[in-house]
């Protein structure tokens, strides 16, 4: 008996999606064999395997339920149908067919694959150049220039080294940065750097920063990173102000003894005859006034290595002192000019050189 020779046609519906499956599903592969005069072939049997092998795969005949089975029979029209579940194999898994029946020569179709992508979760099908898909979370890392017109919907996406000028985003929308200390330039956001996430904010008047403490002051430093101003060598806490702060001593003093701020504006009121104020070590911007409470003699004494000029050009040799006369109401006022000394800006009474 002549040996007829058929041909298998085999359909398959596309159906796109824009995720991973995670929940139980069938995909549906279907065929038709037909004689090569066109006849179809009725009750063929169709053995599944997985592709490339010779191992059967477990399909099944219906969409649900029902047990596995490695084979099914075309109809009376000569279609075969058979179910993968995504709980047995992956959406990429590709199969093998063989369909046999008597009287004709067995067909081999490989590699056979349904293009589904599933529904709920972003991701990316990728080809390896060899027939064979993946399916991996949705990324963006390509590196050039791109400048596509429309918009790019890159919800669920991860994008990294993302370099755009005049990026836009929709209103209400997050930008998520890595663990790493997030930057931005020029962009109008809100961050919370405990979990590294900003948002943007409705206009480009202000940034707010959250995640501190209350009542912390940032600012940026020399290498563009946000830190709290106790990170700047800057004032943080206490009280700053303007007015003058006063001193008073009934005794020789060394000005800076209780505070090293004594030498920046301090007023010194002294009484007792003869008391001496000793200054630090000159630091350039330093000054200091010291008045007489009492109708008695008060002493300024310089640093041994410092000078003091007293309304002259020329300054006292270092280490020399002024003294008041002994009225009270006497005053004098010094600032640090230089490395060399101090210079008297104004006094009251008469300050006598050593």
């Amino acid at each position: 008996m002549k040996k007829n020779v058929f041909v298998l046609l085999f359909v398959i519906t596309i159906i796109i999606g824009i995720a991973t499956p995670a929940f139980a599903e069938r995909l549906k592969y279907t065929g038709l064999a037909r004689s090569e005069g066109g006849a179809v072939l009725a009750s063929a049997t169709v053995a599944v395997y997985l592709a490339g092998t010779t191992t059967p795969a477990d399909v099944y005949e219906a969409s649900s339920g029902g047990t596995s089975v490695n084979e099914v029979t075309t109809d009376s029209n000569g279609r075969w149908t058979f179910y993968a579940d995504t709980t047995d194999y992956a959406f990429t898994q590709e199969y093998k067919v063989v369909v046999t029946k008597d009287g004709y020569s067995s067909i081999t179709l490989d590699n056979i694959f349904i293009l589904r992508l599933p529904t709920n979760a972003v991701g990316v099908l990728t080809n390896d150049g060899s027939g064979n898909y993946t399916w991996s979370a949705s990324s963006f890392s390509e590196s050039g220039d791109y400048s596509p017109t429309g918009t790019w919907d890159w919800s669920g996406a991860t994008v990294s080294g993302l370099n755009a000028t005049g990026l836009k985003l929709a209103d209400a929308s997050t930008l998520t940065l890595p663990a790493a200390a997030p930057t931005a330039e020029g962009l109008p956001i809100t961050c919370n750097n405990s979990d590294s996430t900003c948002s943007f904010a409705t206009g480009f008047s202000s940034i707010t920063i959250g995640g501190g403490t209350a009542s912390t002051v940032a600012a940026w430093d020399g290498s563009g990173n946000l830190g709290s101003l106790s990170t700047q060598n800057m004032l943080t806490t206490g009280t700053v102000s303007g007015k003058v702060p006063i001193i008073t001593k009934s005794d020789s003093y060394t000005l800076g003894t209780d505070s090293a701020q004594e030498a920046y504006g301090y007023m010194v009121f002294m009484s007792g005859d003869g008391k001496i104020l000793t200054l630090p070590a000159v630091v350039a911007g330093m000054s200091v006034c010291v008045y007489s409470t009492d109708a008695t003699a008060k002493v300024v004494a310089p640093n041994a290595s410092d000078g003091i000029r007293n309304g002259t050009a020329a300054r006292n040799a270092d280490g020399h002192t002024i003294t008041s006369d002994a009225g009270a109401g006497s005053f004098v006022c010094l600032i640090a000019d230089s490395a060399d000394g101090w210079t008297v800006l104004g006094k009251a009474g008469t300050w006598t050189d050593e």
